[in-house]
This record gives C-alpha cells, structure tokens and sequence, in this order.
C-alpha cells in the first residue's frame, strides 16, 4: 500500500533529485556521504541528530579484535609492524564517526581509514564506523560503537518508531532530508 500510493514521487533539492540514502540505524546521529563514501554534501545529506532509534537493538555494539588478527590487518595494508602496542581513533567527521583509527606499532604509528578497517573485519560484526571507545584486554582489544551501516540519509530503525508514533512519510522524509522536497517525477521534468 505504501509502495503503490507513493508511486511516481521523488525526493528534490535545488532542482535536483537527490539520491535518498538509508542505513539500518544511526545510533544518534547520521553523517554526510563524504565521511562515508566520498559523495557530494548538500543541505539534505549533512546529516541530523536523531532521537527516535536509541530503542533499537544496533544502536550499541562491540567487537573483541585479536592483536594477531588486528596485525595481520595492517600487515596486509602495507605496515612492516611485528608488534601491536596500542589502538586509537585518530579522526573523527562532524557527526563523531571516525575518520582514521591508528596502530601504535614496533615500527611507529600506522594510520588507516576505519572503513577499511569495517570492511575487513566484516561489517556484520563492526556494525558501523561511530566508534565510542577502544580498550586493551586481555583478549586483544575491544571496540564499542553505536549503529549499524554507513550512518548516511535515513535511519531506518528511528524512521520505524517516527511511523509507530504516527508520524507521516513526509515528515519522516523532511526530518532525515532537511531542506529536499516531495514532488512527482512528472511535475519535477516538466514544470
């Protein structure tokens, strides 16, 4: 029903249709598609503080990394390191995901992108780059974060209890694309 009723409806900035990105959950906030993938950033793409997913089952999580595997990463980005002495976020982007984690290493410090890091460590397990905390244990280290997906456009775990609370699909969209527009594709090529 919701499929059929908005059939023929796009999302416009500028006079522009905008690619409407959206991620499992934000875990608070969502981030501009540079931080993420390197996209353009408009107005409705900057990013939002979002209140409504903190109910959501993604919007925290950790990962326990082994200091063999996390080596074994940087070796295979290129780092010549034998020994792993520390882990830190390095950068952060204006949403507070980070940008670039660095290896402190035998061989001095190793920055990498942590994207990089997401992907090769599996971004089922390191859900999102909205890392909160590192910590050493005995195990390796662990990584604490909130969210699940590159955090860009709209939430879908915060869209879902905006809906619940009876919320329309417009102002779902107006809240995630702040400044787009709702029009028909007819009226936005021909008008």
């Amino acid at each position: 029903e919701a499929v059929s009723s908005t059939k023929g409806e796009v999302l416009y900035y500028n006079g522009r249709m905008i690619t409407a990105f959206f991620h499992a959950c934000c875990g608070g906030r969502t981030t501009s598609p540079s931080a993420a993938f390197k996209g353009d950033i408009i107005k409705p793409l900057k990013g939002v503080s979002d209140p409504y997913c903190k109910t959501s089952n993604h919007y925290d999580w950790d990962i326990t990394v082994a200091e063999s595997d996390l080596l074994r990463l940087i070796q295979s980005k290129g780092s010549t390191a034998l020994k792993l002495k520390g882990l830190r976020i390095y950068s952060k982007d204006r949403s507070g995901r980070a940008v670039k984690l660095e290896f402190q290493t035998d061989k001095g410090p190793f920055r990498i992108e942590s994207r990089e890091v997401r992907k090769t460590l599996g971004t089922f397990e390191f859900k999102s780059t909205f890392i909160t905390k590192i910590e050493k244990n005995r195990k390796g280290y662990t990584i604490y974060g909130r969210g699940w997906g590159h955090g860009v456009g709209m939430c879908q775990e915060g869209a879902k209890i905006m809906a619940q609370k009876g919320m329309s699909y417009k102002k779902i969209l107006s809240f995630y694309y702040p400044g787009a527009r709702i029009t028909d594709i007819e009226k936005f090529f021909f008008q």
